[in-house]
């Protein structure tokens, strides 16, 4: 119960991270392209991170150590997407 409390808490955290982190660079750029990219290629840092310590300190068989991988970069993509779309919804109620 712990285990899980803690891969799916981390993994709540960096979404909320990257997703802040880009909005927090789109109000002081103002450009979705680079709001974007950093806060994509912070993400992915963050859950390579996080994947590593997963796999290679705290997971123990086989087994948790492939699919907790596997659901941290299932985690990242969403991330980007929703990041992406908030990102996009935050230029066109600038625009108007």
């Amino acid at each position: 119960m712990n285990e899980t409390f803690l891969f799916f808490g981390v993994m709540s955290i960096l979404f909320v991270l990257v997703i802040a982190f880009g909005i927090m660079k789109m109000f002081k750029t103002n450009s979705l392209r680079q709001s974007f990219l950093q806060s994509t290629l912070i993400g992915l840092l963050l859950y390579a991170i996080v994947s590593i310590w997963w796999f290679f300190i705290y997971a123990t068989d086989g087994f948790s150590q492939i699919f907790g991988v596997l659901y941290y970069g299932i985690a990242f993509i969403i991330s980007c997407l929703v990041n992406y779309i908030v990102l996009y919804l935050i230029t066109k109620l600038k625009s108007k």
